[in-house]
C-alpha cells in the first residue's frame, strides 16, 4: 500500500512520544530518576539494591557517553518524572532499534 506508513512497534502501541534531552539536562534528570528507585529498592527489595547500583552506573555512563546517538521516549502521560526509555540502534544492526528499560522502575500489570 502507497500510503501505509512505517513505525517502531514499542513507540507505536506504547504510545511514546520522543523527547529531546541534552547531556546536563539528561544528567539531571537520571541522577533523581535513580536516586528515587535506589529508594524505592531499598524500601521494598533490599535484597535487590547492591546488584542495582552496581550494573545501573556503568550503563548510565555508556549512555551519557553516547547520548547523541540515543533516541529517548516518554510515556503517554509526559510524566517527566518517570522513566525514559532509550532507544539505541547498533552500528551493525542500523535498522533494528534496541530498547533499554530499567527494570526496577517498572511496575508490572497483569491484563
Amino acid at each position: 500500500d502507497a500510503n501505509a506508513v512505517t513505525v517502531i512497534d514499542v513507540v507505536h502501541f506504547f504510545r511514546l512520544t520522543e523527547t529531546v534531552y541534552d547531556k546536563k539536562s539528561y544528567k539531571a534528570y537520571i541522577k533523581t530518576y535513580m536516586k528515587r528507585v535506589n529508594e524505592h529498592l531499598v524500601a521494598n527489595k533490599p535484597d535487590e539494591v547492591e546488584g542495582f547500583q552496581r550494573n545501573v552506573q556503568p550503563f548510565v555512563m555508556d549512555i551519557m557517553t553516547n547520548l547523541d546517538d540515543c533516541q529517548l521516549f516518554m510515556g503517554e502521560s509526559c510524566d517527566c518524572d518517570a522513566m525514559l526509555v532509550i532507544c539505541r540502534y547498533k552500528p551493525d544492526q542500523p535498522t533494528t532499534p534496541y530498547f533499554y528499560f530499567f527494570k526496577h522502575g517498572l511496575t508490572e500489570m497483569k491484563c
